[in-house]
């Protein structure tokens, strides 16, 4: 129909982000990644998957001095030594051990945030599949120092 045709041209031009930013959110997701993987964070990372908006391809252009956000998932194994706080305490030492990440992440309750200059920040939380809680997966929060069930594959699927 010719009307489809319309709202598709206006999604891509008005609606969703434009291919520059999602080249730019692709390459820095990966340089996160790779940082992380080479790091000695304190537990084995099993994998990243991108969530929400970013994994659909539906990230809403902002608004003129807005941001955009990207979620990315960190799937981790469960240290038995940690509280839930460090997982994400030791995420954010990992950042800050690279000069380049250091200004621009901050630790939020259940992800730690990298705000780049510009438009843009991604959230990289990670996860636990817990054993003991009938494999249940949960992600960390960090004032509250507790594990909180969530369901992300879900969500996205």
């Amino acid at each position: 129909m010719e009307h489809n045709s319309y709202f598709e041209d206006f999604l891509k031009g008005v609606v969703n982000i434009d291919q520059d930013r999602l080249d730019s959110l692709d390459t820095s997701i990966s340089a996160i990644q790779n940082h992380i993987l080479k790091s000695d964070y304190g537990t084995r990372i099993r994998f990243f998957k991108r969530q929400g908006s970013l994994a659909h391809g539906t990230i809403a252009r902002p608004l003129s001095g807005q941001e955009f956000d990207a979620d990315v998932v960190m799937m981790v194994a469960e240290n038995s030594e940690w509280e839930p706080k460090d997982y994400l305490l030791d995420l954010r030492r990992v950042l800050w051990a690279n000069s380049k990440y250091k200004s621009k992440s901050r630790l939020s309750d259940v992800c730690v945030t990298i705000d780049y200059a510009g438009d843009k920040k991604i959230d990289l939380m990670p996860i636990i599949e817990v054993a003991d809680k009938d494999c249940e997966i949960n992600i960390c929060h960090h004032r509250h120092n507790q594990l909180i069930r969530s369901e992300p594959f879900e969500f996205t699927d």
